[in-house]
């Protein structure tokens, strides 16, 4: 059994196999053998993968690159999907805040580590140009084995964009044991528009004030306007004549009235007599 140990183990781990039969005499023989088998055994299957695969599935730190540069690969375990929450369509306005629903599922037969989310703005023409990088939003949520886990993502909008067609992605980040995936859930261009001020809505409403003003104006110029070929209506021109005649009536018997007092008060004019006054009285 030993030297079908030995013979299964290739290169220096044959030699690990010798040295550890040799060398540890209070184990039994089989008992050392098994566990030095298996050791052997699980080098050699990390060691099977791509050492390419292998780093780009490392554990992060502090010193790594930022994660939206450096993103694992997708895990082909993995699907992913979104659902815009916020929003009822790609139109978004600058500096406002924005929720997408991410829906991951998987289908392993254990766990998955969903650890976060993130996203950025790039320009739609070079997506290596980067706009704004929106917040890292930590989850640690453990999905188990076949679950389809929801997870929603807020980001807000710098103030300082530019209005236009711009790319948007958002990426979910997981890992199963010490190897790293990551998949992105959102990918759309989407167009930014600038938000409404309130001193344009003042200004409009001011606008609207001043156009139905002018409406009523007009309005009773029109009605105040007879109307060409129409017969005006004779009782109305009768009760406009009457007022008139009446009016002239008045002014004339100020007038004479008045001039009867200023002949009065003229010098050298004459007292009317008693009799003119008693005939007058009469």
């Amino acid at each position: 059994e030993e030297a079908m140990a030995i013979h299964r183990c290739r290169g220096w781990r044959r030699w690990v196999v010798v040295l550890a039969v040799l060398g540890r005499g209070a184990l039994s023989d089989d008992d050392l053998v098994q566990s030095t088998v298996r050791e052997a055994q699980a080098g050699e299957e990390v060691t099977e993968m791509d050492p390419a695969e292998l780093e780009k599935r490392r554990p992060r730190t502090r010193r790594s690159v930022h994660p939206l540069t450096d993103l694992p690969p997708a895990g082909e375990f993995a699907t992913t999907r979104a659902h815009l929450i916020s929003h009822s369509g790609l139109t978004w306005r600058v500096g406002e805040e924005v929720t997408v629903a991410c829906h991951f599922s998987h289908a392993l037969n254990k766990e998955v580590n969903v650890t976060g989310l993130m996203g950025s703005l790039n320009s739609p023409v070079r997506f290596g140009y980067y706009l704004q990088n929106f917040s890292y939003d930590g989850e640690s949520y453990v999905a188990r084995a076949r679950e389809d886990v929801t997870l929603d993502y807020t980001f807000a909008l710098a103030d300082t964009l530019d209005a236009g067609q711009w790319q948007v992605a958002l990426t979910v980040y997981y890992s199963v044991g010490r190897y790293l995936y990551s998949s992105t859930f959102f990918n759309e261009t989407v167009t930014l528009v600038q938000p409404t001020s309130g001193s344009s809505w003042l200004l409009a409403f001011a606008t609207l004030l001043g156009l139905l003003a002018a409406l009523y104006v007009a309005k009773d110029q029109i009605l105040a306007t007879p109307t060409a070929g129409k017969k005006p209506d004779p009782a109305q021109t009768q009760a406009r004549a009457e007022a008139l005649a009446a009016a002239q009536a008045a002014a004339a018997d100020d007038q004479s009235w008045t001039a009867h007092l200023d002949a009065a008060r003229a010098p050298g004019s004459r007292k009317p007599s008693k009799k003119a006054s008693k005939s007058k009285k009469k």
